[in-house]
Order: C-alpha cells, then sequence, then structure tokens
C-alpha cells in the first residue's frame, strides 16, 4: 500500500470508529519544501496523527490548528515559509513556503474511492472546492468504480493533470489531487536476498510481488505482509494485466 492510501486509509478506519478527523493536504510548495505538494497527514480529535506535510517543520502546528477546527467548519489554508535570509541566518540552504489545507470531516465516500482505486491499481482524482470542502473523485482510467462519487462536473474532470495543483473552475477554487497506483517491483526468487529487499522496498511504499514455484520458499513466514506468487515467473510475467489476490492463491492475466 502507498503511503497515501495508508495514510487515508487510517482515516477512513478513524471515521469508522466515531472519531472525528482533519485531513491535511500539501496544497503548493515554493522554494525549499521537505514533502512535495499532494502530501498527506490525518488528525484525530484526540491529537493523534499518521502522515507528514513537512517532515517535522511544522506538524505541531498543523495539528493544534486541525484539533482547533469545529465540527462542519469548512476547509482552512495555513501558509507556512521562511525568507532566504531567514533561513540562511539558522544554517538552512534556502527559504521556502508550504500551503497546507485542512479538511474537518472530509467526506468518507471520497476517501474510500481513492482506497480502492489504488489497491485495483486504477488512477485517480480527487478534487476539493475549497470554499466548503465539496469533494469529487473520477477515475482517470475511464471506469467508475463502485465507490465513486456520481455526479463529477465535467468542468473538475477538464481540470485534472498528473500533479496536485489549485484551479478555478466556473469562478470557484479548487485543489485537485491525483493518485496513482504505487510503482510494481517483480522479485523472481524467494531467496533471502528478496527477504531483505521485500522489507526495504514495501515501506517506502513499492508494491512488492514476490514470485516463486517453491511452496517452501514463498511463504508468509518468510515474507510477512508481502504478496506472493507461487507459480513460474514466465507464467506471471510478460502479461499486459497483472491481478493478483492478497493470499497470492489467484492471478489473473489479460
Amino acid at each position: 500500500m502507498s503511503e497515501a492510501a495508508g495514510v487515508l486509509a487510517t482515516a477512513c478506519e478513524w471515521m469508522r470508529a466515531g472519531r472525528g478527523v482533519v485531513l491535511g493536504t500539501v496544497a503548493s510548495t515554493w522554494g525549499s519544501a521537505p514533502r512535495p505538494a499532494g502530501s498527506h497527514i490525518v488528525v484525530a480529535e484526540d491529537g493523534a496523527f499518521t502522515g507528514s506535510v513537512s517532515g517535522g517543520c511544522v506538524e505541531g502546528a498543523v495539528v493544534q490548528a486541525a484539533r482547533a477546527m469545529p465540527a462542519g467548519a469548512p476547509p482552512r489554508l495555513m501558509d507556512f515559509g521562511v525568507s532566504d535570509a531567514e533561513a540562511w541566518s539558522m544554517g538552512l540552504a534556502c527559504g521556502g513556503r508550504i500551503e497546507v489545507l485542512l479538511e474537518r470531516g472530509p467526506e468518507a465516500g471520497g476517501l474510500r474511492a481513492v482506497v480502492a482505486a489504488l489497491a485495483a491499481r486504477r488512477p485517480l482524482t480527487r478534487a476539493v472546492r475549497l470554499r466548503d470542502g465539496r469533494a469529487e473523485c473520477f477515475d482517470r482510467g475511464g471506469v467508475e468504480g463502485p465507490e465513486a462519487i456520481p455526479g463529477t462536473s465535467a468542468a473538475v474532470t477538464g481540470a485534472a493533470g498528473s500533479e496536485t495543483h489549485r484551479a478555478e473552475i466556473d469562478g470557484e477554487s479548487w485543489l485537485l489531487r491525483p493518485y496513482e497506483p504505487p510503482v510494481r517491483v517483480v522479485l523472481v526468487g524467494a531467496v533471502h536476498v528478496a527477504q531483505a529487499l521485500a522489507a526495504v522496498l514495501a515501506p517506502l511504499g513499492f508494491d512488492v510481488l514476490v514470485v516463486d514455484p517453491r511452496g517452501a520458499f514463498a511463504t508468509a513466514e518468510r515474507f510477512p505482509g508481502v504478496r506472493l506468487v507461487q507459480r513460474w515467473p514466465g507464467d506471471v510475467l510478460g502479461v499486459r494485466h497483472l491481478s493478483v489476490s492478497r493470499d497470492g492463491g489467484d492471478v489473473e492475466q489479460r
């Protein structure tokens, strides 16, 4: 699971448990920024949080502002920055600026649609209207998922791009955040080297798949949390589309 999908999945879990949450998204960056636009943080009303929008530089201020947002509050844009002169005096290489959007109680269906799309390896964009937090999701692959939000306007769809950005659509300001499936890494041979690689790659957000027909090698005990396929590599590689079940028992090829 990618980093973004993990943060959004946590937000969904907390909301299902009845916990009030605020979703933070890096809306834009300028100069030196520790986290790219589109990075997420989710903050629960009790102060618990996961994800990062600044690598720790402004997390405290974001968490404090998130906890102070009342239920039903409209989205809030927060601006953080440091000039080149200030950065130099603190021993930093250069200044920078980040803008963070906070959404109190983000629309749960939209977040679930993103998580489901990424799990199905489909590109999807979530658009948020800054005035009131209205969210629209659309599958850029052209296939509407079962949890996709219906009624997405053509104007919003037409403003989609490959990067997180602000857009003026029909006189309204929107933030569009595209999501791409994580890069898949196929490790052929469930040997000790593959164990070490999987342990490094999976936490970094890569979609790791281990292929080995030997049942004694490709086991969940040796590769915890990694998807396994107990088949010959030639039966799995070289296909245009590959879908693997979580337990590795079924492989769909098209």
